[in-house]
């Protein structure tokens, strides 16, 4: 629907550093990821160097601007951990469409 009305939505992902205290732990945890483009993977490469490596990846919105970037960017980052939120409705795939984007569920 979006792209018949041509809507520019913003959308947003959020990366955040956890457990910096032990270095068997500590990484990146992104919430609500988007499109991994070039200039994206950059700048959360940016963020590895600095945090450790990317740990999990939630996928907590059925807006369908996160949920169709969700398999490219975990694909991105294979060894994540990859949840969904329980008892989410997932208008364009099922969870086992997730494992066939090469996700794997944490």
């Amino acid at each position: 629907m979006i792209g018949m009305y041509y809507v520019r939505v913003p959308i947003q992902m959020t990366v955040v550093a956890v457990h910096q205290n032990d270095p068997n732990k500590r990484g990146l945890v992104v919430f609500a990821p988007v499109v991994p483009t070039k200039g994206c993977l950059s700048l959360i490469h940016d963020l590895i160097d600095q945090y450790g490596s990317v740990r999990d990846i939630v996928l907590p919105s059925v807006a369908v601007e996160h949920t169709v970037n969700a398999g490219p960017f975990a694909r991105s980052y294979p060894q994540a951990n990859f949840y969904v939120t329980d008892k989410q409705y997932m208008r364009f795939h099922s969870i086992y469409q997730i494992a066939f984007w090469g996700c794997h569920l944490g």
